[in-house]
Parts: C-alpha cells; sequence; structure tokens
C-alpha cells in the first residue's frame, strides 16, 4: 500500500445526497489539467448536485493552473438546488487523518452557500463526512485557500473531493496537488476540531 500523502487543493450538502456507485478513478486529475474535446469538466470529475445547475471548465478565470471549474445556477435554478464538482480517489493509503484543500473564488453567493467537501465511504456507507456548510460563507470573494481536515477510518474505500454551490451566484474551484502534505498524527486534527467548535460557539454569540 502507499503511503498516505493526501492534501488535496479543492465541497457537499448531505452525505446521503450522491450516490456511491460512481466510478472510482486510478488516474489522478486534481490538477484540472488534463481534459477532453468537447467535455465539460476535466477529465474524471465529476457533476453531482441538481439538474439546475451548470458546470464548465474555465480558461480564463483562475488562480495558478490552466484551468478552474467553474459552478453556477441555470435559469431554472430553484430554491433548495445546488451544484457540485466531484472527484473521487481509492483509499489505498496508509495514516490517521486527511487534510482537503481548495482555493475558491466567489461572486455574488446568495440564497445559500459554498463549501469544500471531504467525504470518505466504507463498504456500508458514510464513514466521514464534512462540507463547510456550517461556516455559511456568502458574498464575493477572490482567490481564497480553504482547508477541511478528518480523522481517516481503516476502514476507508473511496475518497470523495469536491466543492459545492447551494445558492445563486457564481462558485470558482482550482486544485494545486503540490500543496498537499501529510497528516501523521490525530491529535492535529482534535486540535483543529476543538478551534472549529470554539469558532462555531463565538459565531452563535454574534447572532444572540
Amino acid at each position: 500500500m502507499k503511503k498516505f500523502t493526501i492534501t488535496v487543493v479543492l465541497i457537499l450538502l448531505s452525505a446521503n445526497t450522491f450516490s456511491q456507485t460512481e466510478a472510482v478513478t486510478g488516474e489522478f486529475n486534481f490538477g484540472l489539467e488534463k481534459t477532453s474535446l468537447k467535455q465539460k469538466l476535466p477529465d474524471n470529475w465529476l457533476q453531482w448536485g441538481s439538474s439546475g445547475s451548470l458546470l464548465s471548465i474555465d480558461t480564463t478565470n483562475k488562480h495558478s493552473g490552466n484551468n478552474s471549474i467553474l459552478i453556477h445556477p441555470s435559469e431554472n435554478r430553484t430554491k433548495g438546488s445546488f451544484g457540485c464538482a466531484a472527484y473521487s480517489i481509492p483509499a489505498n493509503y496508509k495514516g490517521t487523518a486527511i487534510e482537503l484543500k481548495a482555493y475558491m473564488k466567489l461572486l455574488d453567493v446568495t440564497d445559500g452557500t459554498i463549501g469544500l467537501m471531504l467525504r470518505i465511504d466504507g463498504a456500508s456507507g458514510n464513514l466521514q463526512f464534512d462540507n463547510m456548510m456550517q461556516y455559511n460563507i456568502t458574498g464575493t470573494s477572490d482567490w481564497t485557500q480553504y482547508s477541511v481536515k478528518l480523522p481517516y477510518p481503516v476502514n476507508a474505500k473511496i475518497i470523495y473531493i469536491g466543492a459545492i454551490l447551494s445558492g445563486k451566484g457564481k462558485l470558482w474551484i482550482e486544485v494545486r496537488p503540490g500543496e498537499n502534505r501529510r497528516c501523521d498524527e490525530y491529535c492535529q486534527v482534535a486540535k483543529f476540531c476543538e478551534q472549529r467548535k470554539r469558532y462555531l460557539e463565538k459565531l452563535k454569540s454574534y447572532e444572540e
């Protein structure tokens, strides 16, 4: 088995929303560089979500690579719909934690939010999942790096990464695989979870 060395640069709404029957690719295309003629997404990338969402390769609006993925709703968007660009990775790694990173750019995101997705499935379903929806990221912002970190189950079979737009507006995603790093110690994840807990408590106090 390979050493666990992934922390990918690149979101979801519900862990139960997506099918587990999608093909798992063995040829990585984290950086979105491999594309095929007449394909709306980079090779091996998947479109999840509602039919009212539009996904495409953008060669103009990008962070530092040749391509980004653009997600935006169609004119027929209904409330509660969302679009997600997803990528599957076989879980044949050793390690105790996994961190996912992505650069994302927002334009006029309202009536919903965006997020970075990390989902780990086992033989019988979802084992670990985070989509950042709890942070309610909206509005307009230039390219910013986001990250999410989860414990890595020993019985993991498939890893899904992705980005999601659940509202109006536009979202661009770009993956930079060279910035991934290894997460060996579970205590790093525990520290991250504790920091996130304090952050959410602080947000709640502002709302009150």
